[in-house]
């Protein structure tokens, strides 16, 4: 391991961080869009995430190699890098269990949503069918000729 692998690690690293906070950005817009139905933003949106996914996906593809090495042989520039890299090591934790709460947030809201969807569906379904039932009974009362005498 050289002072350029870490340089690279460092880098690696900041990209990281990055997709993590564009994501977490991402995520709580998410949640609005969710919670005022605007599917089609929605969309655009997840669309731009899973770029954002693809390119942490990448990096941590590159980071895979620092995971198997011992920390404290790495050589550094000097504290100051070791430091930043380790406080962005730590960004990157918490900013991945956020994201990992606001989708669990976002997934429950989708859930309630798409089940009122469904109550909506159903009860339209019941009223068509009792509509049809009385149209059906007045359209077969016209057709009957009432021929009886009083």
């Amino acid at each position: 391991m050289t002072i350029k692998d870490t340089d690279r690690l460092t880098k690696l690293m900041a990209l990281r961080l990055e997709c993590l906070s564009g994501i977490r950005d991402l995520s709580i817009k998410q949640r609005e869009l969710i919670e005022v139905g605007e599917i089609g933003q929605l969309l655009r949106l997840l669309s731009a995430k899973q770029r954002l996914l693809l390119r942490m996906g990448d990096a941590d593809q590159q980071l895979k190699p620092f995971l198997t090495q011992d920390p404290e042989q790495r050589p550094w520039r000097n504290k100051e890098d070791r430091g930043r890299c380790a406080k962005m090591a730590d960004l990157c934790d918490l900013l991945l269990k956020q994201v990992m709460e606001q989708e669990r947030q976002c997934e429950e809201l989708l859930s309630k949503r798409r089940d009122g969807v469904a109550r909506q569906l159903h009860e339209l379904g019941v009223r068509k069918s009792t509509h049809d039932a009385y149209s059906r009974q007045d359209s077969e009362s016209l057709n009957m000729l009432d021929l009886s005498t009083d």
